[in-house]
């Protein structure tokens, strides 16, 4: 049983560090000439619905991938996808 509160303590301890070490990396700004270069995905599904993240989690994945844009795309859903506008502009702003 001590092996069992032991793993069980290091699993805290691993999610506790994990969050409060957790930060976003810098965003590169590429240029091709006189266009910006943007990173997106065009299809991402988004809870409540088709996906497992609510669209502020999804929002924090896709600026940790070096995203700068996604598209909400449930299938026959809109619940999700009216969530977005309440969302602040910057990642780092508090919800």
């Amino acid at each position: 049983m001590t092996s069992r509160w032991l793993a069980l303590l290091l699993l805290a301890a691993g999610i506790a560090l994990g969050s409060l070490t957790d930060r976003f990396p810098p965003r590169a700004t590429i240029r091709s000439g006189e266009f910006l270069v943007l990173s997106a995905d065009l299809h991402v599904h988004a809870a409540p619905g088709d996906g497992a993240l609510t669209p502020f989690s999804l929002r924090d994945e896709a600026r940790r991938a070096g995203l700068d844009a996604i598209v909400v795309s449930n299938h026959n859903q809109f619940v999700a996808a009216r969530l977005i506008p309440w969302l602040p502009a910057d990642a780092d702003a508090p919800l």
